[in-house]
């Protein structure tokens, strides 16, 4: 096993006890179906929360535990968040600000 996916399951172990305490809100995949907060492929991570600035703030406190347990930072000019086409302009604006994308 790889240094990569060691410090990547850790990642997924500090998102799944925020999920867990109900504070990371995933997405659900539809209707009532089964919910998702986080998919990795390679060194590709991608977040779904509910796109509020509150969630945005749990996401960074996600990141930034990982930072501090492992030392990995994320890169801000490679990183993005992408909304729906219902989000409002501004609220998206906002929201990507809180996350630093």
């Amino acid at each position: 096993m790889n240094l990569f996916v060691v410090c990547m399951e850790r990642l997924v172990h500090i998102i799944d006890s925020v999920v867990t305490r109900y504070k990371w809100k995933p997405i659900p995949i539809r209707g009532g179906g089964p919910q998702i907060s986080n998919l990795m492929f390679a060194d590709d991570l991608v977040f779904f929360a509910e796109a509020t600035e509150d969630q945005a703030q749990i996401v960074k406190v996600c990141l930034e535990l990982f930072y501090g347990a492992l030392g990995q930072k994320i890169s801000h000019k490679k990183s993005w968040a992408i909304f729906s086409t219902n989000m409002s302009c501004p609220d998206a604006t906002k929201i990507s600000g809180a996350l630093e994308f």
